[in-house]
């Protein structure tokens, strides 16, 4: 590409990331409401999920007993779900769903809130309270939409993170093992062999 045509695109580049940047700044001062709402939702739409989570954290306290304050709060929570924020969407989708409990969106709301919880669970070597706390929230879950559209996926997260604990146990026997505590260990493989044949049940039986 000619050098002086690569100068005028990356010029315009600048110019229209600066008039967006400035736009963006003018609705977050603003004191319009509706303005800002339609601002976010089409934010939301484009995938610009930091924007959209900006702009529907100020409307939605301002929002309330509005009809469209529902579809705000949803969004809202998606927006950090899909900035990968996950307990700010895990405890965002929560509250949405004990806000609206007959709302249609209420058992994504839930599931995402569990996915959330999933997305958040930490690799086997570290402390494996989060990924009970998941396990508990995707059976609540079940429990709760048991013919829903969301169950076999519901279903493989509580099978991955029950997997995740029993490597965690395998692999923590077999340290005893290799440090030759042998009583130690023979304890730890009969706890992990129990574990294993209990865990699996859980999903299936909540199908």
């Amino acid at each position: 590409m000619n050098r002086g045509i690569l100068h005028t695109v990356v010029l315009l580049c600048l110019l229209v990331f600066t008039t967006s940047c400035s736009n963006f700044q003018k609705l977050l001062k603003s004191n319009d409401v509706d303005l800002k709402y339609k601002a976010a939702l089409e934010y939301y739409e484009k995938g610009d999920y930091y924007r959209a989570n900006q702009l529907l954290e100020q409307v939605m306290p301002l929002m309330t007993g509005r009809e469209e304050a529902e579809r705000a709060r949803f969004y809202y929570a998606n927006t950090h779900y899909q900035q990968r924020e996950y307990m700010l969407s895990a405890f965002q989708f929560r509250t949405f769903y004990e806000t609206y409990p007959r709302s249609e969106m209420a058992e994504e709301a839930m599931f995402l809130q569990a996915k959330s919880l999933y997305n958040d669970s930490p690799d086997f070597e570290q402390d494996q309270t989060s990924t009970i706390t998941a396990m508990e929230s995707i059976q609540e879950f079940l429990v709760r939409y048991p013919s829903s559209q969301f169950s076999a996926e519901a279903n493989k997260m509580f099978d991955d993170l029950s997997a995740k604990l029993d490597l965690k146990a395998f692999e923590s026997a077999r340290l005893y093992y290799k440090l030759r505590y042998y009583k130690s260990a023979v304890v730890a493989f009969t706890n992990f062999l129990r574990e294993t044949r209990l865990r699996p049940t859980v999903s299936r039986q909540l199908t």
